[in-house]
């Protein structure tokens, strides 16, 4: 016999027994209760593996019918993190009747990304605070070095009489002038470990959106203000394509063969036209040599050690962000710098003018640079918090 329900709990629970939150709405399927509200005393909670307990008080819910029960995802501390919800989930509803008995409905679901881009990042959103932070899983890689080859000597076959010529070290390319004031570089004066951690540090820095910034201090949802702070993080596990970090010195500064470069993995007819670029960042560092385009002459100049750090910062934070921006907007979108630069030769478009206040987008192209305004653009890290969707995989 149907009678009057007292209440009714929804909880929530990770394949992990752990406390989780959800990015986007849930629908459960749908649940028959009968009975009218009696009492706001909530249901005792539970001591194992709660996720989330939100008993359902209101009188459309409690009344006769069928009813959709949805929940957004967040604790009830208005909390949520999409680590939580890897793998699986599950459902649970239980129904207290006015008179006596109780009834229950329990669901596990299957969870997975909405694109395989998500295993990557870990996001925490905190509506309270108004924070989200992020967490980016960066596969590092050491490619060595370039421009500390010591050269071989000459050398002669007599049983042939071919004689091989020797080649320079590349030090020695730098003119005797230039080193008689600063000796060039014959060694590595950074050691990867060292090149990670300034990665981290610019990823960390031009990916995080807060008021300490110069600019580029929040994101608007709905309306209202979050700071955002991404957290790069070394790893080999659930990570994005490698990344090769490069030391690079005594070198030809307008050689294309001397750029830094991320295409990321194949996702589209784009991106796989892109491939042909390789995935690194160059640490450029010491001498290096150009063309001065009033004389012609070729001319040397040193880099400083700081402009060297901040330079690769900002590199490594852009060509991290390929890899983002191909995975939310596609391989066009990404490789011409969305809209300021050629497709193949990834040259800057003459209508892509640096703005002359505000904010500097860190992945376009401009006439000319500034690195004190230059900043993720709101759209780009809504888009990596997007990646990190997760939805329940179909039956």
């Amino acid at each position: 016999m149907k009678q009057d329900a007292r209440h009714i709990s929804f909880s929530v629970y990770s394949k992990d027994d752990d406390l989780i939150g959800f990015a986007s709405l849930v629908k459960l399927d749908e649940v028959v209760v009968t009975g009218t509200k009696t009492s706001n005393k909530p249901a005792k909670k539970p001591t194992h593996g709660i996720l989330l307990e939100n008993p359902i008080l209101e009188d459309e819910h409690l009344g006769m019918g069928t009813h959709v029960i949805e929940w957004d995802g967040f604790d009830p501390d208005d909390k949520l993190d999409t680590s939580k919800f890897a793998q699986q989930i599950t459902f649970q509803i239980m129904v207290s009747a006015k008179i006596g008995g109780r009834a229950g409905y329990r669901k596990t679901v299957q969870t997975e990304y909405m694109t395989d881009d998500g295993e990557w990042l870990d996001v925490r959103i905190d509506k309270k605070a108004n924070l989200i932070n992020t967490t980016l899983r960066v596969d590092f890689r050491d490619g060595g070095t370039k421009g500390l080859s010591p050269g071989s000597p000459s050398m002669t076959i007599s049983t042939y009489g071919i004689n091989m010529p020797g080649q320079s070290a590349d030090w020695d390319k730098v003119p005797a002038a230039e080193q008689a004031k600063i000796p060039a570089l014959r060694q590595r004066n950074k050691t990867h470990d060292e090149l990670v951690k300034y990665a981290i540090d610019g990823i960390n820095q031009y990916w995080s959106r807060i008021n300490i910034n110069n600019q580029g201090k929040d994101i608007q949802v709905n309306g209202v203000s979050y700071q955002v702070i991404t957290e790069a993080v070394d790893s080999k596990e659930r990570c994005t394509d490698d990344l090769s970090l490069i030391f690079l010195t005594n070198f030809d500064w307008e050689s294309r063969f001397n750029r830094s470069s991320n295409p990321g993995r194949v996702r589209d007819w784009n991106s796989f036209q892109a491939n042909f670029l390789p995935q690194r960042v160059f640490y450029k560092a010491g001498y290096y040599h150009y063309k001065n385009k009033i004389t012609g002459n070729t001319e040397w100049d040193y880099l400083s050690e700081s402009y060297s750090i901040e330079d690769f910062k900002e590199t490594t934070a852009h060509e991290l962000g390929h890899e983002i921006l191909a995975a939310y907007g596609g391989g066009e979108y990404s490789n011409t710098h969305k809209g300021t630069s050629t497709f193949y030769t990834q040259s800057g478009l003459p209508s892509s003018i640096l703005p002359t206040s505000g904010e500097v987008d860190l992945m376009k192209y401009y006439d000319r640079p500034d690195r004190s305004r230059t900043i993720v653009a709101e759209e780009d890290i809504k888009g990596l918090v997007w990646l990190s969707t997760i939805k329940i995989k179909q039956e």
